[in-house]
């Protein structure tokens, strides 16, 4: 019986065996040590950034963040992987091969793997040209934006004046026109995706549209809002404003919604419809110019002169911090009513974001001024009655 047995046979088998362990083996050996010196590569390469101030450096830390070392190195781990069972799934069929009774087994396995690899390599260059057209594209759209950005920063520096044109529609308008930009270029991408004539494909863009469009109402709504707003010019940021009834500084306007902060530190977020269906009153807009007009009102008795009134609430607004005396403050006289009269104060600031400390100094300006004059504040409703009873006034 042990003379039918082939030992040259078996001895080819266990040396081809051999040969292809020790190989492997090898092969392994080689891949650690190739992906441990791109390792250390990169830990200088990363040295290296951190000790220089280079204008490409720089160029390389802003634009591509995602490209730090620590991100590079754990790509690097997966591709050793990966390198790793790619060596695995190629040796193991071929081990397979070597012995007669697993042969046909082992060349299945492999046709499995090669013939994948052979369609999507054809597919790949077949996809060339498609591939080529789209690079271009994103090449195209990618320099137009930097063009865009460059024109749109000089106008906003107002390096670039154009007539009619504020500086503040430089960034919304940029906006916008990248905007426009990215939705043309991915309409000339979109037929050269791969599967993109398939029914799925199609199928799926659709369900997708569907489920946009049944979405985006209020969403389109705030966008053409906040589009509006934006050339309206109706505020700027920074700027003391009142919308629906909220008094606050804008601290940020974008396309969807408008951001506020009342004076008690709240911030309120409105929606850029709902802004532009609401009044609004702007402080600030003409305060540089002209200054913005603070009022409040006090009801004096018929026994004191309307000039003693005058001069006391003028007086009273002349020492108020931020109340200018240039144009000077002025005096109304708003109704003749059944116990006093209503006089309202008018004075003039250029801080309309201190309105309401402006307003609290103010009220403690006239008490102390009315009360030292010796006049009654008849408000809001008090009716003197000459009976001998006190005084409003304090001791």
């Amino acid at each position: 019986m042990f003379s039918t047995i082939d030992w040259l046979g078996v001895g080819r088998i266990v040396l081809d065996f051999g040969v292809a362990i020790v190989s492997l083996v090898l092969l392994f050996y080689l891949i650690s040590k190739f992906f441990s010196w791109l390792q250390r590569r990169l830990e200088a390469f990363g040295q290296k950034l951190s000790s220089t101030d280079h204008l490409l450096v720089r160029f390389f830390e802003k634009y591509t963040s995602l490209l730090n070392v620590r991100f590079l190195s754990l790509l690097l781990k997966f591709a050793k992987v990966a390198a790793i069972l790619i060596v695995l799934l190629i040796v193991t069929p071929y081990l397979f091969t070597l012995v007669p009774a697993t042969k046909f087994a082992g060349n299945q396995i492999l046709e499995y793997i090669f013939l994948p690899l052979k369609a999507i390599l054809n597919g790949f260059f077949d996809y060339i040209p498609k591939l080529f057209s789209i690079v271009v594209t994103l090449f195209v759209a990618y320099y137009v934006i930097k063009l865009l950005r460059f024109f749109a920063i000089e106008i906003k520096e107002e390096k670039i004046k154009l007539s009619a044109f504020y500086p503040d529609w430089a960034m919304p308008t940029f906006n916008l026109l990248r905007i426009a930009v990215i939705v043309f270029a991915i309409i000339d991408i979109f037929p050269n995706l791969p599967g993109a004539d398939s029914e799925e494909f199609r199928y799926i863009m659709a369900f997708l549209g569907v489920v946009a469009s049944l979405g985006s109402t209020h969403l389109t709504s705030n966008l053409m809002a906040g589009i509006v707003l934006i050339y309206m010019r109706p505020f700027q940021v920074n700027d003391r404003v009142e919308i629906g009834g909220k008094i606050g500084d804008i601290v940020e306007r974008t396309l969807l919604v408008t951001r506020i902060k009342t004076v008690k530190n709240e911030a309120i977020t409105i929606p850029n419809a709902r802004v532009l269906d609401n009044n609004i009153l702007n402080f600030t807009a003409r305060a540089k110019d002209l200054g913005l007009i603070l009022h409040t009102s006090v009801t004096i008795g018929y026994d004191v002169s309307w000039q003693n009134v005058h001069e006391l609430l003028i007086r009273a607004a002349l020492k108020t911090n931020m109340v200018d005396e240039e144009p000077s403050p002025f005096v109304m006289q708003k109704s003749l009513d059944d116990f006093y009269v209503a006089y309202e104060i008018n004075c003039y600031t250029r801080s309309p974001d201190h309105s309401f400390l402006i307003y609290s100094e103010l009220h403690k300006n006239i008490l102390d001024e009315f009360n030292q004059a010796g006049v009654e504040i008849l408000s809001p409703h008090y009716r003197a009655g000459r009976d001998g009873s006190d005084t409003t006034i304090p001791g």
